[in-house]
């Protein structure tokens, strides 16, 4: 019987779908639904990183029963070619999981409908204590905003966003999506770029992403910041911050020239 998984709002807007094609492996595809995309009409990039969070996340999940929960500590992607229109397809894997685990890797590829590679990920998982049993959670509205920043809705100027944590952001657990806040701290990131390039096209090409502590609902800070900004690559980071000022999660990115399409 295949495993059965709880409602997720965020994969949910994007109109991810999942098959577990056998034990420790995962299909996950993005059609590539107008909240996936980016203002230009392409997916957007912090789409790929949801896609590929989820992709890895159910290769583990469908090891486990739907109430053994478990968390994304750290996220590494990178980006080889521009994604296209879509849909895309991620393919995650993850090794067998040993009685008492603690932790746990995966891997995803994100594929073209053409084969063509568009970015693969390692992702570093850690299981959590038994909580309160996961209530049902209503389903997105996939046609309620026009790309994804519209979907994420940070308001603020870009040395401080601000990411409203609720709705169609959370997870099953009922915090804050991580591939949310991933796709929001690339975008915090890419807007303090975009103020000093002039209006250039402005790609990413690695992510790394470290989840510290869960964002719960309410407002979450995005602080970023430009670590050095050269003639072709720019390097820049950004951190999630609670309402205690505590940092919830770290980013790290590397920015190029677009891709070709």
């Amino acid at each position: 019987m295949p495993p059965t998984f709880p409602s997720n709002p965020f994969r949910d807007a994007l109109g991810i779908e999942i098959e577990i094609p056998k034990r420790g492996a995962c299909v996950a595809l993005l059609p590539g639904l107008p909240a996936s995309r980016d203002p230009s009409g392409g997916i957007a990039q912090g789409s790929l990183a949801t896609l590929c969070d989820i992709a890895m996340g159910h290769a583990i999940g469908g090891q486990l029963r739907a109430d053994e929960p478990f968390a994304t500590v750290h996220l590494q992607i990178a980006f080889h070619r521009a994604a296209g229109d879509g849909p895309l397809q991620g393919e995650g894997d993850a090794p067998p999981l040993e009685s008492g685990w603690k932790e746990a890797m995966a891997t995803c590829r994100v594929r073209r409908e053409d084969g063509g590679l568009v970015a693969t990920a390692q992702g570093y998982f850690a299981r959590r204590p038994p909580g309160a049993a996961r209530q049902p959670l209503p389903a997105a509205d996939r046609s309620a905003q026009p790309d994804l920043p519209a979907l994420l809705g940070l308001q603020g100027d870009d040395a401080a966003l601000r990411l409203a944590v609720g709705g169609a952001l959370l997870n099953p657990d009922g915090v804050c999506h991580g591939g949310a806040l991933a796709a929001a701290l690339d975008l915090a990131m890419r807007r303090a770029l975009s103020a000093r390039s002039a209006g250039r096209d402005i790609a990413l090409r690695t992510l790394d992403v470290r989840y510290i502590l869960p964002a719960l609902p309410g407002d979450v800070t995005l602080a970023p910041g430009i670590d050095r900004k050269g003639r072709a690559i720019h390097f820049a980071h950004a951190r999630a911050l609670g309402a205690d000022e505590r940092t919830l999660a770290a980013a790290v990115g590397i920015y190029g020239a677009g891709f070709p399409a």
